[in-house]
Parts: C-alpha cells; structure tokens; sequence
C-alpha cells in the first residue's frame, strides 16, 4: 500500500508496517456508507483502494463536500474528540479501507517505543494542514466575492462629457424608447397583434445594438475623441462611457425580459450559473408585462443564446463519441457547469452504459439542483454531486482526490478568465486525465455580435479567443499544440477546443 507522505507524516516506515499488519481489511461496495454521520465508532480508517466522498447532512442529500482516493486517511477527529463522525464517507466504487479500531491502536502505542509521540504529532500536522486548506479555501471564496463585485460594480457616469455621445445614437435610443413604449401601449389596448409587435421590438432592439456597434467601432471612437479635445478621452474610456450611456438609457426596457433580468442579477459567475442555463435553453420567452415577452424572445433568438444551446449539443455529442470509443467504464467530470444539462441528458440515453459522471461546482443552489435532478431521474448511482471551487483547484489553494477521467469539460470558464488561469486549468486538466483522455472547452470568437450587449448591460468581461490563441496556450502546456482540434457550432461564434492527452 503507497501512503501518501502528508498524512501522519511523522509516522516511520516501520510505524506504518506495524500499524496496517494490525489492521482490519474491510471492502465496499459503490455507494455503501464506510463511516456514517454521527457514528461514536473510534478507529483511524486507511483508504487502502478506490475513491470516497465525504457528505454532511446539513449541505443537503447528494451534495459531496469532498473526495479522497487511495492512501488518505479519516476519523481521526472523532477519533480525537470522542464525539460523533462529523460527516458520512461514502464509498464512490468499490473500496478496500484498513480500520485500525481505538483498542488496538491504544495497545500499539503503549507498546511500541516512540510510537505514540509520533502519531500523536502527525494528527496535530495533518489537522493543521486540513484547517490550513479550509482558510486558503475561504479566503478564495472571499477574494473571488470581491473580483466579481468589484467587476460587477462598475461606474456609470463619468467616462465621457454629454457632447461626446454621437447624436445618431442619442435619436436611435430616443426611437427605440418611444417605439417599445408604443407597442407595449398598442398591444394594452388589443389594437396589435402579438406577431406584430414581436416583430417591432425585434427590428427596435437589432437597430439599436447595430447603432451602439457602429459607434465605437474603432475609426469612430478615434473621431470620436479627437471632437473634443478639451474633454479627449482614450478609446476605451470612450467605448466605456458610450456603454454607460446606453445602459442607463435602454436597461429598463431591456430589464423587462426574463432572461435579460437573470442575467444581470445572477450573472456575476457569468453564463454557467444554473437557472441561466436553465432558462436560455429552454427557449421559452416570457417577461413583464405586454412588452417582456418580445423583449425576451429577441434576446433568446440572438448568436450568443443560439450558440449557447447549439453548443451544448455539439458537446453532449462529443462527449458520447468519446464514451462510445471505450469498452470499459468511462468517467467524465463537469467543471463548475452550472445545471449540467447535457450531462445529465447523455446519462438518462445511455442507462445501459458503464458512464459515471462528477459535477464539481462551488454554488450551493447548483449542486442541490443537480443532486435534486440526479434523483428525479435515478440516476444518483451514476451521479456525484460534489463542491469545489474550480480556480482554487487549478490554482493549487485547494484539492479533491479524482480517479483518473475519460473525458473533463468546462463551458463558460475561458470565456471569463485570462490567459494564464486558463493555462493553469489545462495543466490541472492534464494531470486528472488518463491517457487517452480528452478535455473540451469552449470559447467564444472575437466580434460576437452580442458583445457589447453582454460587455455594457450585463456586465460579463469576456476573453474571446480565436484557433490560434488556443493552440498557443495549448502549446505552453504539456498538451502541446497538436493536441487541440476544433469544432464550431451551428452559429459559428461559438468554439469547442477538444484537447487529448496522449
């Protein structure tokens, strides 16, 4: 049995000879409880093969707060404190785990000369270590908090003087508040059909983002600067305060589509929050009042919607192409994707394979919902749901055990993160892959059509890439450049970076 050398890490050779010789060898089954939630059983537990979760009551039925693999240990709080098991473990295939109970555990170390000393020392480093990963992880939570708010909070005045916004802008929004306000009024009084004003509200709604387009494109946003030169600003001040303009102007007609609004609200963790992917793929148009719906209905018909759900089906196709090339059980892991929808579709057409899926995600709300999911369709045996917050595990401030995976995936990360997090993602990526693996992620190109409605309304500061971005960040990681093929969906703006590990 291999140790890993930071558990009881003062323990000799020789001391972990004695103690495993005087242990009990235990196996499990997929899904047997090892240690339950408030066992008073006093023993140090060995995870001698396989992976275990650790599960907690109190963060829900389903809800993994952790997972260890072969050579870790657990018990040895309640050990120490006399109380109950603090958590479930739970094992996640099939398991051997070595039990030292407390009475021959207390024999060994009045027996043994220096034994005692050392274990006892080695449970004070490992429990220090573990309160130390607790505060590096809340600390990290804290830290992406403050990012997020910080990005999310951005100013709205004062970019810009009054004279610097382009006049044909101004006369567009003054039109698209008097045309959405007139059709909302039209369809009130039944003197419009529905169609017909949908239809309005597209036309107002495409002409005003092609205006804002037009006016920062860059040659302009030079003219731009250079009108004033009492007041110049450089081009992106001008992009930012010509934004902040049609924010202010344009969001409150805007806020009546339900999709729009949850964006905006629950949009600081970006597109993979659950109840937006929820929303965008269900593609079912509502809002406020007369004029929320045709709002709704155009945002949902716009290349970033679009892409968003083709997207997710050219994954799930890739993923199913990938499991179909394997005769023995495949595993697949989701990197903080929100609702994991595709995953959970491909697991409910394929009962009959051997296909294991892990959803990691730091949300609270996502993981109960996919572990609400998971047993609405029973496939909870197929299923773990488990919490971890993806940029401290890449980043190495925090860490969970994976057997090695088959197939890693994360949609919406790139797109929200610089160059050297997503290196860091490919190299933590490479290192949970088995050889032949593949990773897939996405990313949008350059000059969406949607950009500046998701850079200036939502707020979403986006990372577009194009191929060759991803081949050379590929290249500095250990999947070298030629690793990385590419897929585009129906739209084209949405990209699919399918890495093997070789």
């Amino acid at each position: 049995m291999i140790m890993k050398r930071e558990i009881l890490g003062c323990l000799t050779d020789d001391d972990w000879k004695v103690l495993l010789e005087n242990a009990r060898q235990v196996s499990y089954g997929k899904g047997d409880i090892i240690l339950e939630e408030g066992s008073k059983m006093r023993a140090i537990f060995v995870l001698d093969r396989g992976y275990a979760s650790i599960e907690s009551s109190d963060r829900g039925r389903g809800i993994r707060l952790n997972q260890i693999g072969p050579g870790e240990i657990f018990g040895e709080v309640s050990f120490l404190e006399e109380e109950g098991a603090s958590a479930s473990v739970i094992a996640e295939e099939d398991a051997q785990v070595k039990i030292i109970d407390e009475t021959q555990l207390q024999s060994l170390l009045n027996s043994v000369p220096g034994l005692s000393a050392r274990f006892y020392q080695s449970l004070a480093l490992t429990l220090a270590q573990r309160l130390r990963r607790l505060s590096d992880r809340i600390s990290a939570a804290q830290s992406q908090a403050q990012e997020t708010e910080k990005g999310y909070q951005v100013p709205r005045i004062g970019n810009i003087s009054e004279s610097q916004v382009p006049n044909s802008l101004v006369a567009v929004l003054d039109n698209f508040r008097s045309e959405l306000l007139q059709v909302e009024r039209q369809l009130k009084a039944r003197k419009m059909a529905p169609s017909e004003g949908r239809d309005r509200v597209v036309k107002s709604c495409d002409l005003l983002l092609e205006e804002f387009a037009k006016q920062i494109a860059g040659e302009a946003l030079v003219d731009r600067g250079w009108d004033d030169l009492l007041s110049f600003r450089d081009t992106t001040q001008l992009e930012a305060g010509i934004g902040d303009y049609v924010f202010r102007e344009a969001f409150p007609l805007l806020m009546r589509s339900a999709t729009i609004a949850c964006c905006h609200s629950r949009g600081r963790s970006y597109a993979n929050d659950y109840l937006i992917g929820e929303i965008i793929e269900d593609d079912d148009p509502a809002g406020d009042g007369w004029l929320g719906p045709h709002v709704d209905a155009w945002f949902l018909s716009r290349p970033f919607c679009q892409a968003y759900r083709h997207g997710r089906r050219l994954l799930r196709k890739t993923i199913a192409a990938a499991a179909q090339s394997r005769s023995s059980r495949v595993r697949v892991t989701s990197l903080a994707r929100g609702n994991a929808r595709e995953m959970f579709r491909l697991l409910d057409r394929t009962r009959d394979a051997e296909l294991y899926a892990t959803c990691i995600d730091s949300s609270p709300e996502a993981l109960a919902f996919n572990a609400r999911r998971a047993q609405e369709l029973r496939l909870t045996s197929r299923v773990t749901v488990l919490q971890g917050d993806i940029r401290a595990l890449v980043e190495g401030r925090d860490r969970l055990a994976l057997p090695p995976q088959n197939v890693i995936y994360g949609l919406d990360l790139c797109d929200r993160w610089e160059d050297d997090r997503v290196l860091s993602l490919l190299e933590w990526t490479y290192d949970r892959l088995a050889a032949g693996g593949t990773a897939v992620f996405t990313n949008f190109k350059p000059n969406l059509p949607d950009r500046l409605l998701l850079k200036h309304v939502l707020n979403w500061q986006q990372h577009e890439r194009t191929e060759g971005d991803w081949r050379t960040l590929c290249d500095r990681s250990r999947f070298g450049a030629a690793a990385v093929q590419f897929k585009t969906e129906e739209t084209g703006w949405l990209l699919l970076a399918i890495v093997s590990k070789s």
